[in-house]
């Protein structure tokens, strides 16, 4: 089981409370699953800094939604909005899970060009 951080202040996975979980929990399988779109919000609204959920969680990450935000938008194709995704690759572990996540209001093109996008970045 795998814990990702929240989209919002109104649900349980800022921070401090992913470390709390992965404490408290520590002897069931449970590990951390990065959602780049949900940390760069949280980093927006103040809540913490993508480079503190990278610092913290980045080498113990089993796997990974490159998700992008663009105009206010969660579930974007990667390299469509805002979010530096070279940078966080470079902080996750070799063997990360990577799950393009995007909305179904995007078009097939779209999505093939996130894709893309990933891959020529090396990320798989």
């Amino acid at each position: 089981m795998c814990i990702p951080p929240a989209r919002s202040i109104f649900e349980i996975g800022l921070l401090q409370d992913i470390q709390w979980i992965l404490e408290d929990l520590a002897k069931l399988p449970v590990q951390y699953w990065h959602n780049t779109a949900h940390t760069y919000v949280q980093d927006k609204m103040g809540l913490a800094k993508t480079d503190a959920w990278l610092s913290t969680y980045g080498p113990k990450t089993v796997g990974v939604y490159w998700e992008d935000f663009s105009e206010n938008r969660l579930l974007c194709p990667s390299g469509t909005g805002e979010i530096s995704f070279a940078k966080i690759a470079k902080d996750l572990p070799a063997k990360t899970i990577c799950v393009m996540r995007t909305g179904d209001y995007f078009s097939n093109d779209e999505i093939m060009a996130g894709c893309q996008f990933l891959k020529e970045l090396q990320i798989s």
